[in-house]
C-alpha cells in the first residue's frame, strides 16, 4: 500500500491512482487520492483519458457510496462527495467521453441531488461544491445540461405537456415525446427540482446566512452564477443529431420566465451594486458579466438592466477602470463587459443611448486603441459598433468625430488581424455602415480601408473555411457597391445553350 500523504500522491502515475481508490484506508485518504486525480487529470490530457477509459469513475463511485452511502454523501454528511465535485473541472476539461461517463454512470444525478441536499441543510460549502461539480460536468455537454435541469420533470409535474408534441408550453428544445421518454427513464424517479430552480433557491437561501461572512458569500455567488451560465450557454461543438434547438435554449426560456427572472435579476443588480467595481473579485465579475449576457436576450429584459439597474454606467465603470490592468489581469473582463454592451445594442431603443446619449460606445474605442492585438476584444468591439452604427448616422458622426476615430481603428484592426475571418466580417460591417456619412466615407478612402479589404477578398475568396464566407460576402457588397471591386469582380457567366 502506497503511503498515503499529499507530496507521495502527486507523484503516482494515474492507473496507480486507480488502484489506491480501490484501498479501503477511510474517508480522509480517499480524499486526497481523488484532489491528486483531479490535479493529474487537469494537467495532462492523456492522464484525463486515460482515467475514463479504464473504470476510474466507475472505482471512485464504488468507494463514494462505501463512505457515503448509497447517495453518496448522507451517510458523511458529503464529506467524500465534496471532493469529487471539485475535482471534476480537472476530470471534464475538453474530455466528451468523460462527461458522458459522468452521465451515464449516474455521477451527475447525485451530484445535482447533494446540491439540493445542501441547500435544504444549508450547507454552504456543500453547495458551492455541487455547483462547481455541475458547472464542470455541463460545459459543452448539451446532454449533460438536459440531464441536470431536469426540465421533462418540470414541465410534466405542471402538467403542462401532452401527446400531441404541439403543446406550445414546451421549451423549444425538447419535443414532447423526448421530455416523456426522460421523465418515464431510470435516472427519473419522481418530481424533482433541476439544478436551475435548485441554484435560484440557493442563491435566495444564503443570501442573508452569509451576510456576515464576505468572503464565503462571494465564493457562492461565482459558483452560483457560473453554474447557471454552464447550463443556458450553447456551446456545445458537437450540435444536434435532429431538428431540435439545444436544451441550453430551452433552460434559458425556463430561466427568463415571469417567475424566474425577477429572482435572478435581482441577485445580478445586488451583486454588481454591493462592491465598487475597482475592488470586486475578478472571478466574481468575469461570470457576472457572461452571465448576464447569456440572460439578456429578451428587449424587455435587457431594458430591465440597462434602464431600471444602470448597468451602462455599471459596464463603463469596469471598461476604465480594467484599461488601466495589464492584460493578463483584463483581457477576459474586457471582453466580457464589450460582449454584454454588444447584446445590448440589439434592443433598437437603446442604441442611441449606447452610442450618443452616454460615453459608453466612445470608451470602448478608448480600449480597443490599447489592446489592438487582441484578437477576442477585436471582435466583439466592432460586433458592437456594427449594431450601433445601422442606420444610425448621428452614432457613426459621434465615433468618428475626435479623439475616437472609428475608420483609423477599423484601418488597424484590418491590417493586424486581416486573416481573422470574424474580426474582418464585423470591421467590413460596420464600415458599410459608417459610409453613409460623406466624411467618414472620404477618410475610409483617404486610410486605405478599401483597397485593404479588396486584398483580403483577394487572398481569401477561394477559402474552404465556412467562417470566411460571410466576410467576403461583405467585402464584395461593400466594394461593389462604391465601385471598388476592380480586380475581383466576377466575370458574366453566359448560357452554354446560346
Amino acid at each position: 500500500m502506497v503511503l498515503l500523504e499529499e507530496g507521495r500522491l502527486a507523484g503516482l502515475e494515474i492507473m496507480d491512482l486507480i488502484d489506491e481508490l480501490g484501498t479501503d484506508t477511510g474517508p480522509e485518504a480517499f480524499c486526497a487520492v481523488v484532489r491528486a486525480i483531479g490535479d493529474k487529470a487537469k494537467a495532462d490530457e492523456s492522464d484525463r483519458e486515460c482515467f475514463g477509459d479504464f473504470e476510474g469513475f466507475q472505482a471512485i463511485l464504488a468507494t463514494l457510496k462505501k463512505y457515503g452511502g448509497e447517495d453518496g454523501y448522507m451517510v458523511d454528511s458529503g464529506y467524500c462527495m465534496k471532493s469529487l465535485c471539485l475535482a471534476l473541472p480537472g476530470l471534464c476539461f475538453k474530455s466528451t467521453v468523460n462527461r458522458g461517463i459522468i452521465r451515464d454512470e449516474g455521477v451527475l444525478e447525485m451530484i445535482v441531488n447533494f446540491l439540493a441536499w445542501s441547500v435544504e441543510v444549508k450547507n454552504a460549502e456543500c453547495c458551492v461544491a455541487a455547483c462547481t461539480g455541475i458547472k464542470a460536468a455541463c460545459l459543452a455537454s448539451d446532454g449533460n445540461k438536459m440531464a441536470a435541469c431536469r426540465l421533462a420533470e418540470a414541465f410534466d409535474g405542471q402538467e403542462n405537456c401532452d401527446t400531441n408534441g404541439q403543446d406550445p408550453s414546451v421549451p423549444k428544445g425538447m419535443l414532447i415525446g423526448e421530455a416523456f421518454a426522460i421523465a418515464s427513464s431510470p435516472l427519473f424517479t419522481g418530481s424533482r427540482k433541476g439544478a436551475l430552480d435548485l441554484i435560484l433557491d440557493a442563491m435566495d437561501g444564503f443570501k442573508d446566512d452569509l451576510k456576515d461572512d464576505q468572503e464565503r458569500s462571494i465564493d457562492l455567488q461565482t459558483a452560483t452564477f457560473s453554474a447557471l451560465r454552464a447550463l443556458v450557454i450553447d456551446d456545445d461543438p458537437r450540435g444536434r443529431v435532429n431538428d431540435m434547438l439545444p436544451s441550453a435554449v430551452a433552460h434559458r426560456d425556463y430561466l427568463m420566465d415571469e417567475a424566474r427572472f425577477p429572482r435572478l435579476r435581482k441577485h445580478i443588480a445586488a451583486s454588481f451594486k454591493a462592491t465598487k467595481v475597482e475592488d470586486m473579485r475578478r472571478d466574481r465579475l468575469e461570470v457576472l458579466l457572461q452571465l448576464t449576457k447569456e440572460v439578456a436576450k429578451d428587449p424587455d429584459h435587457i431594458k430591465d438592466f440597462v434602464m431600471g439597474d444602470e448597468m451602462l454606467i455599471t459596464v463603463q465603470a469596469i471598461l476604465i477602470s480594467y484599461a488601466k490592468r495589464p492584460p493578463p489581469e483584463s483581457d477576459v473582463v474586457l471582453r466580457s463587459s464589450i460582449a454584454l454592451l454588444r447584446q445590448f445594442s440589439f434592443a433598437d431603443d437603446l442604441k442611441h443611448m449606447i452610442g450618443v446619449d452616454t460615453d459608453t460606445a466612445q470608451t470602448v474605442l478608448m480600449v480597443l486603441k490599447q489592446r489592438t492585438e487582441n484578437l477576442a476584444i477585436m471582435e466583439q468591439a466592432f460586433g458592437l459598433f456594427a449594431n450601433l452604427t445601422l442606420k444610425q448616422e448621428e452614432i457613426v458622426e459621434k465615433l468618428n468625430s475626435e479623439p475616437s476615430r472609428l475608420v483609423s481603428i477599423a484601418r488597424i484592426a484590418l491590417n493586424k488581424h486581416r486573416t481573422a475571418p470574424g474580426v474582418v466580417k464585423t470591421v467590413v460591417q460596420t464600415m458599410r455602415n459608417a459610409s453613409k456619412v460623406p466624411e467618414a466615407l472620404e477618410e475610409i478612402r483617404e486610410h486605405g480601408v478599401f483597397e485593404l479589404i479588396r486584398n483580403i477578398v483577394t487572398e481569401f475568396k477561394e477559402s474552404k473555411d465556412a467562417k470566411w464566407h460571410v466576410a467576403i460576402d461583405s467585402g464584395r457588397h461593400f466594394l461593389r457597391e462604391f465601385r471598388e471591386d476592380e480586380g475581383i469582380r466576377e466575370k458574366p457567366k453566359h448560357n452554354a445553350y446560346y
